[in-house]
């Protein structure tokens, strides 16, 4: 599953399939990235996320639960291609693997998307929406962190910082980081990366290991 910056590139490929009005983009890409306030520890993640979509179930009345689902089918699309291509067997047997994969996906795929502005903006005004499965004060506190980590191109500083603030400890986020410094060597790893960003509509299909 991709961290929240892949999500936002992978979620902004996918937007023109979607026929998501302008007015609404912003609502969307909010709600696209709740999901994971899981993270937190106050919600589950079944509350906040739905399984077997596909692009023509993600619309809904309502833009925020549209991107909710949007990320849902983003989640499982990258699954299915990272299986495709072997990833598992590229990374090391270390229980800090996947989580140092998914900042060095969002290292690479930063500059991918290009309002990350905008959409800060846009994390620091959205309205708490009826029937969210988090309170008001955990809203906000979860569109903070993201602000934060999404205002630059990711670096080893902010990558801590998210760490700490979804319930890591330093420790753990040190070993992260290495991981992190280790992987990006890895050209396997970094194709891997960009093939995933590369062809969006193409990651339900079958693919050739590489």
């Amino acid at each position: 599953m991709p961290g929240p910056i892949t999500h936002v590139v992978l979620a902004n490929r996918l937007l023109p399939r979607l026929a998501v009005a302008p007015s609404s983009v912003a609502e969307l890409l909010a709600g696209m990235v709740f999901p994971d306030i899981r993270y937190l520890g106050t919600v589950s993640r079944g509350a906040t996320h739905r399984h077997g979509l596909s692009l023509s179930g993600v619309p809904d009345e309502s833009p925020f639960v549209a991107g909710m689902n949007l990320h849902s089918l983003i989640d499982e699309m990258s699954d299915r291609y990272f299986d495709a291509v072997g990833l598992p067997s590229l990374l090391p047997p270390s229980p800090h693997a996947t989580q140092a994969f998914k900042l060095l996906a969002d290292d690479i795929l930063y500059d991918d998307f290009g309002t990350w502005t905008e959409l800060c903006r846009s994390l620091e005004t959205v309205r708490h929406p009826a029937g969210c499965p988090a309170d008001d004060e955990e809203f906000r506190r979860w569109f903070g962190i993201l602000g934060r980590y999404f205002t630059h191109h990711p670096s080893a500083e902010t990558r801590r910082a998210l760490m700490l603030d979804i319930g890591f400890n330093a420790d753990q986020a040190g070993a992260m980081e290495k991981l992190v410094v280790v992987l990006g060597r890895d050209e396997k790893i970094r194709h891997v990366i960009k093939g995933l960003s590369k062809d969006v509509a193409g990651i339900s299909r079958p693919l050739t290991r590489t």
